[in-house]
């Protein structure tokens, strides 16, 4: 049994959170099913949690490759590029169940050269491939209320240490749940030494409550909590299920002067009913500024209502993400109206993974043209879009002096599409500081296109081309570019381009020359050790202003740590460098963890997987 105290959220909680992925506010049910994702899932969190934050992009950046190769059971790639850890694990259960979920995982460990963690994974695979379910349970399911078995339970939670209704009243959560065979005081002792002494408040809900579902009362005792709760900004539902009644509850919460909430996450959430509610939230709430709405199914009523709140002058709403929504050719029309209402605050949409014909985007791109619109951050990753679509684009690019942040990736644009929309992003007139292209098809012919868009766009500083066959001849391009004094780029993302050494000269050249260019990623390229050694020599440059560098999985060996070592301690303006999955000796790693010590190296963040190397060299 687990109880949170009526005083503020300190700032360290439990590490089991309080969201669970299949959360029901109505009287608990068991089945079979609930217990079958459960190991499994708590096994491969724990396993995706030994990454560091290189190795966990590289995982998913390898899913994401993976998952494309499928022909069934492929993850949407937007979800994967968004999800933490634990989102990630339910994603790989709920579309690779059983087992396939662990292969896949193994797999990827392996391609990233983790033994340790491989064989973990298998270990963990091993011990819990048979979900522990007793030989005589049978799913219940009644009308007249819980079981008998539920309604222990419920009647543990409402009877805590022999306290009265009223007492029980007073507290904001109680939640009865089954943790390795620990009794009910086990367990409240747990949490209460994992609860930190210090008064400073926690502004951050944890997404799930591993546990049994919460009964009605806990439900809107924990809503009043939340919503009441001076520090919280950030509530996160994701993964739950939510009926009318608890979406009515929350939604009259979040409605109290005293709700401080701004980001609000229904990410991946199974609303049954009561959308409605949450429309006028928006309008009765001015401190709620972002809403995520992404993997819930919205019908073309959900999007009228929604635009509607979003019109009234009392919303407030900034950013509203509705990826992989099934948003309808109607839908699309209508959130193009609404985008040229003078009084909207809306300044980011996300519309990811919603498939749409390029006559159904055509409203949206008008409604970019329109002065009254002042939309700045656009999403329209996997949208199924054409060069048809594209021609849309580049007219409302003509005009808009707004839009400065927008993702195309995953769409197939093609030789035309991309000749339309660089000669668009070319002229000055156009706002454009952020552009990302990733699996687009993007080739060394439309490289061409590129180049003479970045020529006449000097506000361009990202560019992301992750996936694309660029190929060195293509990069050699865009170096050209990249020399210009007046090239503003400040970060270029070229992961798995098809890269050898023979671009490594130009880009070298860029590192010595460019005062702009503070993050390049190669990962994923065969720049091997003799590409490295020549972007060192531009690393060594004292006017060289790079401060990122991804080199993971490029085919290193120990051969390059010598140089590499000897360029680190002479840098001082690079502070992350990323070298995972690459094949440095134990001799190696000695050679680049003395350049790591030395006190002109300035890393902060340095990219590497101890667990591979022996023990002594971990200690370096």
């Amino acid at each position: 049994l687990v109880t949170l105290p009526t005083g503020p959220v300190h700032s360290t909680l439990p590490k089991n959170p309080l969201f669970h992925q299949n959360l029901s506010f109505q009287s608990c049910i068991r089945m079979a099913e609930d217990k079958l994702p459960a190991f499994s899932i708590d096994g491969l969190q724990w396993c995706l949690k030994e990454l560091d934050k290189e190795e966990f992009q590289t995982f998913k950046e390898l899913l994401k490759k993976k998952s494309s190769e499928l022909t069934k059971s492929s993850i949407p790639l937007v979800e994967v590029v968004n999800a933490d850890v634990e989102h990630l694990a339910f994603l790989l259960h709920e579309y690779y169940t059983g087992p396939h979920a662990w292969e896949m995982s193994i797999n990827i460990f392996e391609e990233m050269n983790l033994p340790t963690l491989s064989e973990k994974a298998k270990d963990e695979m091993k011990k819990h491939s048979v979900a522990e379910i007793p030989g005589d349970f049978e799913p219940i399911k009644t009308d007249q209320g819980p079981s008998k078995e539920e309604g222990s339970e419920i009647s543990q939670a409402m009877e805590i240490d022999g306290a009265t209704e009223a007492e029980t009243e007073k507290q904001e959560i109680s939640q009865a749940i089954e943790q390795g065979g620990a009794t009910a005081a086990e367990t409240k002792e747990q949490v209460r030494k994992s609860i930190s002494k210090d008064e400073e408040a926690w502004s951050v809900i944890p997404r799930r409550v591993w546990g049994k579902g919460l009964i009605d009362q806990q439900w809107e005792t924990f809503c009043r909590v939340l919503c009441n709760h001076r520090n919280l900004q950030h509530l996160d539902l994701g993964t739950s299920i939510l009926t009318e009644w608890a979406m009515k509850k929350l939604c009259a919460e979040l409605k109290s002067p005293t709700c401080t909430v701004q980001n609000l996450v229904f990410r991946d959430t199974q609303i049954m009913a009561g959308l409605q509610h949450l429309w006028l939230t928006l309008i009765s709430n001015h401190h709620i500024k972002c809403l995520n709405l992404g993997s819930t199914l919205l019908k073309d009523e959900d999007v009228k209502a929604a635009c509607e709140a979003l019109k009234h002058p009392n919303c407030f709403l900034e950013s509203l993400r509705l990826d992989l929504c099934a948003i309808s050719q109607a839908g699309y029309l209508m959130i193009s109206q609404v985008l040229t209402t003078r009084s909207i605050s809306l300044n980011y949409l996300g519309l990811a993974g919603n498939k749409v014909t390029d006559e159904g985007v055509k409203p949206l791109f008008e409604a970019l043209k329109a002065p009254q619109c002042t939309l700045q951050k656009l999403t329209l990753e996997s949208c199924s879009l054409t060069a048809v679509g594209c021609h849309a684009l580049a007219s409302a690019l003509d005009s808009n002096r707004s839009l400065t942040h927008l993702c195309l990736s995953s769409n197939h644009l093609g030789i035309e599409g991309m000749y339309m929309l660089c000669q668009s992003i070319r002229l000055p007139s156009c706002s454009l500081r952020r552009l990302i292209l990733n699996q687009c098809g993007v080739n060394v012919d439309t490289c061409d296109f590129l180049v003479i868009a970045m020529m006449g766009n000097t506000l361009l500083t990202h560019l992301s081309l992750n996936w694309n066959p660029l190929q060195d001849e293509g990069v050699n391009l865009l170096c050209k570019v990249m020399l210009k004094t007046w090239c503003q780029l400040q970060d270029l993302e070229l992961v798995g381009c098809h890269l050898t050494a023979a671009c490594c000269t130009n880009l070298s050249s860029v590192i010595t020359r460019s005062k702009h260019l503070k993050s390049l990623d190669l990962a994923s390229n065969a720049v091997g050790d003799s590409g490295v050694a020549v972007l060192c020599e531009g690393l060594k440059h004292e006017k060289g202003s790079l401060r990122r560098l991804g080199l993971q999985a490029c085919g290193l060996t120990s051969n390059c740590c010598e140089v590499l070592s000897s360029t680190l301690s002479c840098n001082q303006s690079l502070t992350s460098l990323n070298l995972v999955q690459n094949s440095f000796s134990p001799e190696g790693m000695v050679k680049l963890c003395s350049a790591f010590a030395h006190p002109l190296c300035s890393l902060q963040v340095i990219g590497l997987w101890k667990c591979q190397y022996p023990v002594q060299v971990q200690k370096l």
